[in-house]
């Protein structure tokens, strides 16, 4: 569920950050390939035939998304504490002013600061890189930084605003 979730809240997104009229679609099962939107997704990347599909191809991936929870962390003197953890328990109040958030989503990491503070971006990603490297995150996800009040989408879904 969270993995389509969080595709979902990408594809949102993704649809408004363009002005185009471009149409995205979330394909929610790709080892499904009795699927017709899989079937149509390998024929448009012109990777193989469905006859020709591998049998590495219909066993899904042993990392498993859905087991993902999301993590808020504080980050202060180098370290990084949990806030909260799980669907629906993220809070916006949770955020002070005085300290940097790190939001793991599972598929990105949202580096959060009030305001009033001065930190640079490239100061709150090398803080995500920092925080991939010391929890053994994956290297390649997505770091972006966000700042009170101007959240993104995405961020937005995971914190609840009370």
């Amino acid at each position: 569920v969270l993995a389509l979730n969080g595709a979902m809240a990408l594809v949102r997104a993704l649809d408004e950050s363009r002005s185009t009229r471009i149409r995205h679609k979330v394909i929610d099962d790709l080892w499904n390939l009795n699927d017709s939107d899989v079937m149509l997704w390998w024929k448009t990347l012109k990777i193989f035939d469905a006859a020709q599909v591998p049998e590495r191809a219909l066993v899904a991936p042993q990392s498993n998304p859905d087991s993902f929870s999301p993590v808020l962390y504080r980050f202060q003197n180098n370290n990084f504490e949990v806030v909260s953890q799980g669907v629906g328990s993220i809070k916006y109040s949770m955020l002070s002013e005085d300290n940097m958030f790190i939001l793991d989503t599972g598929f990105d990491v949202h580096v959060w600061e009030a305001q009033n503070t001065f930190h640079s971006k490239t100061y709150a990603l090398g803080v995500g890189q920092d925080y991939l490297v010391k929890l053994g995150r994956p290297k390649n996800l997505k770091i972006s930084k966000s700042i009170a009040g101007v959240e993104n989408s995405i961020f937005l879904q995971y914190v609840i605003k009370a």
